[in-house]
Parts: structure tokens; sequence; C-alpha cells
């Protein structure tokens, strides 16, 4: 909760343009939701938005939520906080399925911190944390199935797999990577307890086929009346020109050590410190001890009587899910990326969450080594420094790799927006100048983030004057202008009207530079005329 409510005013790289698109989509289904239900046009407003818009979804979420956080930049920012809170719950309670509650607390702390999640958790587009949170609750309710195997786990796994079908399609590759999965440990399981496979899964499986179908029924339906092949939440690339093995392999590389799974978190060192190599290396150690461990004991299980039988072939069948889990998202997790040139591929890759699988492995692993291998109050100590010093070195490797992209709260933009509604909502009188000039802030950028930040009322405040070139004429004190506006007042490369001229410039800053400036303009001309009328 705490990291992911740190500095919610910082913006971090691409909230900008997407905090609108999401804001008025939002808007519009709050409207259809919270303002007029009755409306017959609301529901068809809902329709299209949820089914048809890229982001319908996501702002379906984000009005939902919208009467308790209400509009705004913080707010925006809150709301995808909570999701990646949500994102961590379902990791504990898949890390809990999966193997014991110490193994789902360790899930939670390694990929709760992990930079990538913290990244989309303090974002402002509900899109990445949502996708990384249907992750883990594909994985959980497939975990479900494994470990317990009951009518309402598959039908879980069917609504999980039917919503795969809302988001982007990284997930649905996940889908396609998951479902084979969980039927091959499935089959292993009916093996080892002498049952019939087909009977014992095939009712089930139908019924959590068509749960799926149900649910992604009307986006499928959405995609086919568009003529489209491939129900894909996104629009689908194409390999390059070059199908080579030496391209395909390069391109491989670069997912891997270079993007790091989405360009907008590139860094020039590469992005495989973030998963932190020193941990993957006892966590293959680890995976390997509990591959064999869970083979040995499922051959191990035809000697136990039946009950205890049962229950050491669900668990140990439970434990290799999660392995070949594992072993196949690092195997197959950028495959997304490579195939397609299509960037919101990327936006949430599977590879790094394979990679945390095996962190977490490698922290459990060390932790149960600790606390076997040494006196039991020094365990405890030297697990707790291990524990506070791989969350410091998470914290800070987020924080260092994302310190230039939060840096960008210093954007004119943004700064001029906050300090407009900050004066608006004291009541005084204020002035922003925003000329239509293509090289400058125009009013068509600037208007819908205020629009957002006032929580979108029917007009403009009265106490809020926006001016154009012209109006300066008048004269004005306290005016608010960009920094980038300021500086080309000053070098004579934007034009004042004759005989304006600009007075006691005050120049503000943001975090890490100048962002806007308080000017008074005065009109000579004007004074000089009414001298000569009187």
């Amino acid at each position: 909760m705490l990291v992911r409510s740190l500095f919610l005013e910082t913006f971090p790289r691409g909230f900008h343009a997407h905090a609108i698109g999401h804001a008025q989509l939002r808007l519009r289904l709050y409207n259809a939701l919270f303002v007029d239900p009755w409306d017959a046009r609301s529901w068809s407003t809902l329709k299209a938005i949820v089914i048809q818009e890229q982001h319908g979804p996501q702002s379906l979420i984000e009005a939902c939520l919208t009467p308790i956080f209400g509009f705004g930049f913080t707010e925006s920012r809150l709301i995808v906080g909570v999701l990646g809170l949500l994102g961590v719950f379902l990791i504990w309670r898949w890390g809990t399925v999966a193997i014991d509650k110490w193994f789902g607390l360790t899930a939670a702390l390694v990929l709760g911190m992990a930079p990538y999640f913290l990244h989309f958790s303090r974002n402002g587009d509900s899109e990445h944390v949502n996708i990384y949170w249907h992750v883990f609750l594909l994985l959980l309710t497939a975990q479900r199935v494994v470990s317990r195997g009951r009518t309402l786990d598959y039908i879980a796994l069917g609504i999980a797999t039917g919503l795969s079908f809302y988001v982007y399609a990284t997930n649905q590759f996940l889908a396609a990577l998951v479902l084979p999965i969980v039927v091959f440990v499935k089959l292993v399981q009916s093996y080892a307890l002498n049952q019939n496979p087909i009977r014992s899964i095939s009712f089930k499986g139908i019924v959590s086929i068509g749960c799926g179908v149900l649910v992604a029924a009307p986006q499928l339906s959405q995609y086919w009346r568009a003529g489209r092949t491939l129900p894909l939440r996104t629009s689908y690339g194409v390999l390059d020109q070059d199908p080579s093995f030496k391209n395909q392999f390069f391109r491989l590389w670069q997912e891997l050590f270079i993007r790091g799974g989405d360009p907008w978190f590139a860094r020039q060192e590469g992005s495989l410190k973030d998963w932190g190599l020193l941990l993957i290396i006892p966590g293959l150690f680890m995976l390997f001890k509990l591959s064999r461990d869970a083979v040995a004991n499922l051959r191990e299980s035809a000697e136990l009587e039946a009950n205890q039988k049962q229950i050491s072939i669900l668990r140990n069948s439970s434990i290799l899910f999660v392995i070949i889990i594992a072993v196949v998202l690092v195997g197959f997790g950028a495959t997304p990326g490579i195939l397609s040139r299509e960037p919101t591929f990327r936006r949430i890759v599977l590879l790094p969450i394979g990679l945390d699988i095996i962190r977490t492995l490698g922290v459990y692993g060390t932790i149960l080594l600790i606390l076997r291998k040494t006196p039991k109050i020094s365990s405890y100590v030297i697990t707790l420094l291990c524990l506070l010093s791989f969350t410091y070195s998470q914290w800070h490797a987020f924080y260092y790799d994302s310190h230039s992209s939060e840096g960008n709260s210093t954007h004119s933009l943004t700064a001029v927006v906050r300090e407009v509604c900050k004066q608006v909502r004291s009541g005084k009188n204020v002035s922003l100048f925003l000329p239509e000039d293509r090289l400058l802030l125009s009013r068509a950028q600037v208007l819908p983030f205020l629009n957002f930040q006032l929580s979108y009322p029917r007009e403009l405040p009265p106490n809020l004057r926006i001016l154009d070139m012209q109006d300066l004429t008048e004269g004005y004190e306290d005016v608010i202008v960009p920094i980038a506006t300021t500086r080309r007042i000053l070098s004579g490369q934007v034009k004042l009207p004759e005989g304006v001229k600009p007075m006691n410039i005050r120049n503000f800053a943001n975090r890490g530079g100048e962002t806007f400036s308080l000017i008074n303009f005065t009109n000579s001309s004007a004074m000089i005329n009414t001298v000569r009328v009187q």
C-alpha cells in the first residue's frame, strides 16, 4: 500500500496522453451508470464502449470506482494503485494455493515489489495493471483446478479465460499456454489416482468451456462482425520481412535484454538486472529440487492409504504445475513481442512474470535454508534483514529506473493545469495565457486536462479566463504562462501585440525544473492614448 501511494502527484512517462483518453471514456460510462442510468441511450453507450473500444473494459472498472475516488490526476493514479493491490492479493492467494502460505507471502513480496509491477501500479493507465492482475487471476483459478478440481473451480477458470478476451492479446496467449498445462497435470493426477482421465475431467471441462464462451461471446461476436479472423484485443502485427533464424534471434535478444518486453519501460543497461539475477540462480536450484521431489512423491503415493494418497497427489501435482508454468513462461513469454511489431503485445510481458516466479522460488528456498541451518533467534534476524534488504533493493531499482520518467511531473502542461486549478479553487480570479500557436501549448491541448482536473464541469468556472493574443491589449496582472511560452516571449520568437510588454516575470518550478511563470502584461499604447484623451 505504501509504495503504491507515494508521490501520487508525480506522473510517469506516457501518462499525459493516456490519462485523457481513459478519463473521457470513464466520463461517458460514469454518466451512463450513475447520472442517467434509465436513459435508453445509456445502455447503448455502455455496450458500445465496453465491447468496441480498446480500453472499454478498463474504463468500466474506473467508472465504477469513480464515485469513491472521483476524477483528477491523483485520483486516477489512486484507482490504479488500488487495482495494483488487488494484483498483490491475487498473487498471495495463488502462492498459498500453489504450495503453502509462506510461499504465498514470499510471492506477494517478490512479485508485488517487482519494478515492472510497481511501474504499472503507479501509472495512470489501468490497462497495464488490469492485465497484470488478470494474469494471476487466471493462474489462481488454474491452480485451484489442479489442487482441488471442484466444479466451481472449473467454472472460475472458464470465466477467467473468457475475461482474457477483454484485455490485451498477451493474456489470450497466456490462456493458450495455461489450459493445455492444466489438462496435462490433470491427466497425470488421474493416472496416479487410478481414475478414468476422460470421465474425471470431461463434464467439468465442458462446463468450464461453456462459461468461457458465454463470457467472451460479446467480444468474439464484435470481432467476427467486423470481419476479423483473430479475436485479439489489439491489431495483430506480422513477421519481419526477413524471417531468418538470425533475424528472429536478434529480436529475441532485444526482447530479453534491451526492451524488457515493453518499449515504454526500456533501460540502456538492459532489464535483466531488475529481475534479480542473483536470486534467479538459487531459484533454479529450488525449481529443480521441487520438481524432483514432486515427481518422486507422486511415484511413492501409490503405497499410501486412500485419503493420504489423494492429498499427496494433489499437493505434488500443484507444485508440478507451478514448475511447468514458470518454465513455459520463461520459454515462450516473449513470443508475442517477437512475432509482432505491434507494441501493445509488449505492454504486459509474460517472460518477466516467469522469471519473477523463479526468483520467488529462490527467496523462498533461501529463507527455508536459513531457518533450518541456523539457530532459532539468529535465523529470524537474518531472515528479516534479507527481506528488508530485498525490499529496499527492489524499491531502489524501481525508483532509479523510473526517476527520469517520474520527473515528467515537471512537464509544463501538468504544472500549468495544477496551478490554474489550485488558484481557481481558492476563489481567485485566474488568467491563463494560451495563444493559438502550433509551436506553443494550445487550448486544444490544455482544456481537456483542465476539464479532467476540475471534474468535468458543464462550463469553465467564472473566475477563470483563458487569454488569446489580442486579449493582452487590455493589460492583465499575474497571468499564468507556460515556461516554454515565457522563454519564446523573452527571446522574441512570440511577438506580442503592439505596445504590450511583459513585466515583473516570476518563474516557478516543480520537481526538476521551471514549469510556468506569472507575468504582468502592460499596454503602453493604451496608457498613452488614455493620457491624450484626457
